[in-house]
């Protein structure tokens, strides 16, 4: 996939993207779907972000750039997503009526069944201009390169998740490498509203993004797959600000074996057969994660086989809220790592 972008991009409404760019392979895409219930319904929302018995199929390769702003209002509106997804998944917002019925829930998996050799594609970012987004579970960007299933699900108006991460079945497959550079300011204003997202994902898995608390969300690891994490490198001039509850200026994960983020409830890998990769940063400029329990800059590198090098250098304040599990800059994993500040 190539795309160029010249130009403003505005959306004014929820489950509203600025822009969505997708290489899956082995069947996916984007859905949402509205729940309404009458008072008494009992409902269970059940979906796959992953195929079943689907071989050989990998997503492409993706190269993209953009030259100009973005601004969303609304929830659920996040203002960029990309994704290399092998073996099926994509993009789910699940979207219930908060007035209807009192027990709601979802289960999600996040992953293929079984499905073999079916690898993410590289991802080359190259972005300029501002992002903003206003609305609760609204980030910036989220950039993912998945092999053997995965992407991203975005929950809302539910009394309760339940949710897999990883493939099943020995499924396989490596996520790509993911490359971004991003000259322009990052503001997210609303809940749950990460400023960079940045996954490679080998053995399947990705992102949940929840309105629930946290003890209404249960997640289960799922390490019957295989598949690498790939390098990861991003740089970015500009600041970054977060002011919501939950929401990470950067988030950053290399993992083998299957893994991902669901809210502030789990970052990981599953526990599968593979190893993360190197992750590489600059950030030139200010990160500023204001709201409670967020953190500044989170990078992950992790797998049963090993991982890779974190080097991560800021040339600014980073800035972490309040609250026990908020912190300026917090690293997992990895393999000599380094951090270097000029402030």
């Amino acid at each position: 996939v190539d795309q160029l972008l010249n130009g403003d991009v505005v959306t004014t409404a929820e489950n509203s993207s600025g822009t969505v760019v997708q290489s899956v392979g082995g069947g996916g895409g984007t859905a949402t779907v509205d729940l309404t219930s009458n008072p008494d319904a009992v409902i269970t929302f059940e979906s796959r972000l992953g195929a079943i018995n689907t071989n050989n199929a990998s997503g492409g390769d993706i190269d993209t750039t953009r030259n100009g702003n973005i601004l969303t209002f609304g929830r659920m509106s996040g203002a960029g997503q990309t994704q290399s997804i092998g073996g099926g998944g994509g993009r789910l917002i699940v979207d219930a009526d908060t007035n209807g019925g009192t027990t709601k829930t979802a289960d999600i998996i996040l992953g293929s069944d079984p499905s073999f050799f079916n690898d993410g594609g590289n991802i080359n970012l190259n972005l300029t201009g501002d992002v903003m987004t206003i609305g609760d579970y609204a980030h910036a960007q989220v950039i993912q390169s998945i092999g053997a299933g995965g992407g991203e699900a975005l929950i809302f108006g539910l009394s309760s998740a339940n949710v897999t991460i990883g493939a099943q079945d020995d499924s396989t497959g490596d996520g790509g490498a993911v490359t971004a550079s991003n000259d322009g300011n990052v503001d997210t204003a609303g809940q749950g509203s990460h400023g960079f997202v940045l996954q490679s994902i080998g053995g399947g898995g990705g992102l949940t993004t929840t309105d629930l608390d946290p003890a209404d969300v249960t997640v289960t690891t799922s390490a019957a797959n295989g598949g690498d994490g790939n390098a990861i490198n991003f740089s970015n001039t500009g600041y970054i600000m977060t002011t919501g509850d939950g929401s990470f200026g950067l988030l950053m994960q290399s993992l083998g074996g299957g893994g991902g983020a669901v809210d502030t409830v789990f970052r990981g890998d599953a526990g599968g057969d593979g190893a993360g990769g190197a992750i590489d940063m600059v950030q030139t400029v200010s990160v500023l994660a204001l709201g409670e329990d967020a953190i500044g800059a989170f990078s992950q590198s992790n797998g049963t086989n090993g991982a890779g090098a974190m080097n991560l250098t800021f040339d600014g304040v980073v800035f972490g809220g309040s609250g026990d599990q908020s912190a300026g800059v917090q690293l997992d994993g990895g393999t000599t790592n380094q951090e270097s500040f000029s402030q």
